[in-house]
């Protein structure tokens, strides 16, 4: 019994992957993949501004910041459709 629902779950969660595999692969790549990944006059002195101005450790902070707050948004919305709060 045990092995049915845990391998309904695998084939559940199998068929959400290759969805969601699909709908990605969609996607057009990024226009700013060049830019970032090639070795370019910005990646050398990169390093040296990032010393000064930490960039990435605020990008990282504002992608948490930005996450926590979609994430609060989506429960108020389905708490809101649950009748849950006004």
């Amino acid at each position: 019994m045990y092995a049915f629902v845990i391998n309904s779950f695998n084939a559940i969660i199998r068929g959400f992957g290759a969805v969601l595999t699909l709908v990605l692969s969609l996607l057009p790549n990024s226009p700013f993949h060049a830019f970032i990944v090639s070795d370019s006059t910005v990646m050398v002195y990169l390093k040296y501004i990032n010393y000064l101005i930490p960039i990435l450790t605020f990008i990282a902070i504002l992608e948490a910041y930005l996450v926590a707050i979609a994430i609060y948004n989506g429960v108020q919305i389905v708490m809101r459709w649950l009748k849950l709060i006004e």
